[in-house]
């Protein structure tokens, strides 16, 4: 029988985005790495939870930018775990839609100051 805790994590495939994010609210403070870390609770159910974090990522909803800010806080601290990190960055086109949006300018208003700055200064990884 699940805990409460692996109930909210089931919540993470809810149809209904209010369930998702309230659920992606709740587990927020869960996954963070530390001496307390809580992180094995996004391994229950065979870690289902990453597929689920890596789909609400592309979430078309009303409230996208929360959804996706908490979708990808999770994701990033969950990168601690060698077996997670595994899971995430296995999956190559996920890997291509995050640095598709992070680079995309048009999108994303943070994207032109690495540009920015890139463009200023001499590229010590390119001969």
């Amino acid at each position: 029988m699940p805990t409460q805790l692996e109930e909210v994590i089931e919540f993470l495939h809810s149809t209904n985005s209010g369930i998702r994010e309230i659920a992606l609210e709740n587990l927020v403070q869960f996954s963070p790495a530390g001496p307390n870390s809580k992180q094995q609770l996004f391994k229950y159910d065979n870690s289902r939870a990453i597929k689920d974090l890596k789909i609400l990522t592309h979430d078309n909803t009303a409230k996208k930018e929360k959804i996706l800010k908490d979708a990808l806080t999770i994701l990033a601290n969950l990168c601690d775990d060698v077996e997670f990190r595994q899971l995430i960055v296995k999956d190559t086109a996920f890997v291509q839609h995050i640095l598709t949006e992070l680079t995309d300018v048009k999108t994303n208003t943070n994207a032109d100051l690495m540009t920015k700055k890139s463009s200023s200064h001499k590229k010590p990884w390119i001969s």
